[in-house]
């Protein structure tokens, strides 16, 4: 299941899509090789958009070499959960990461006017991921099998404007099985995007991919929850180094310690934009830089 957590870290959230929950723990693999599942956390605060993300793609055994946060130089950061690809993780056919790579670069060579680049770079991504996808349900339409709801990928893409302000854009991609054929899936894109207010007074946070864990801590009733809870609020308050990443990181990696259902694993990447430009908090030595 592909959700958003709609209140995290004790902090209300918009959702950008209702039905984000859980999506990518469905991902698992098929004779067409797809892969897929992570944790993605997002977090906002008035100074900087922080990506951080888990490294394993959903292939039997594990791939816990994934670098699922990347940095396109010089004003875009990228994550996606949910379905991220197929083949051989390391060369594969498609994925989430390069169809991102090709909608910026793309984006980049065009005089797309500045207050619609973003949506224009979300739009280019969401068809690109949705013409793979429909081509893989195609050739093995066994991967709708295991899912949980229609939620596909959710792909989210931080950029810094030209002004140094930030803006945050999230596209969403549904299997529409009201309107599909066997032989004419029918996916569904939805895009978002909107700045991140400088005056905001809290930081924000999102989750995506496989919430479980997030919302059991958010329910604060087993020892663990309690633990974490007290844990996140002593990093938040602190005024040293840059809480929201600190806490982007450490929500990830309790999702990869405490999870037993195999979906998510390996180290936690991390990358902020601010207003300057881009720093990585957390990167893998195997991940490139940009």
């Amino acid at each position: 299941m592909l959700a958003a957590v709609n209140r995290f870290l004790g902090i209300a959230v918009v959702a950008a899509i209702s039905s984000v929950v859980a999506f990518a723990i469905f991902a698992q693999p098929t004779s067409q090789g797809l892969f897929g599942g992570t944790i993605v956390i997002v977090a906002i605060s008035e100074d900087e958009l922080v990506l951080a993300a888990d490294s394993r793609n959903g292939s039997d055994p594990p791939d816990d070499a994934a670098c699922k946060v990347v940095a396109l130089e010089p004003d875009v950061i990228f994550s996606a959960a949910g379905r991220s690809g197929e083949g051989n993780p390391a060369h594969p056919i498609w994925s989430v990461i390069g169809e991102a790579r090709r909608a910026h670069d793309s984006v980049r060579n065009t005089s797309v006017p500045e207050k619609s680049i973003s949506m224009e770079m979300g739009a280019l991504w969401a068809n690109a991921v949705a013409l793979d996808l429909k081509a893989a349900i195609v050739r093995d339409p066994k991967i709708l099998e295991n899912m949980f709801d229609d939620g596909l990928v959710v792909g989210v893409f931080g950029r810094r404007r030209k002004d140094a302000s930030l803006e945050l854009t999230t596209v969403t991609l549904k299997y529409d099985r009201i309107s599909s054929k066997p032989s004419d899936p029918v996916i569904s894109e939805k895009v978002d995007s909107g700045a991140v207010n400088p005056e905001a007074a809290t930081p924000q946070f999102w989750a995506y991919g496989d919430t479980a864990i997030l919302e059991e801590i958010e329910a604060g009733k087993t020892e663990r929850a309690k633990n974490e809870l007290c844990e996140r609020k002593r990093i938040l308050a602190s005024k040293e180094g840059f809480p929201v990443e600190a806490e982007a990181v450490r929500s990830a990696e309790v999702v990869v310690s405490f999870s037993l259902d195999g979906k998510v694993g390996g180290r936690v990447d991390a990358v902020s934009l601010r207003r300057t430009g881009i720093y990585w908090v957390k990167r893998k030595p195997s991940c490139p830089p940009d």
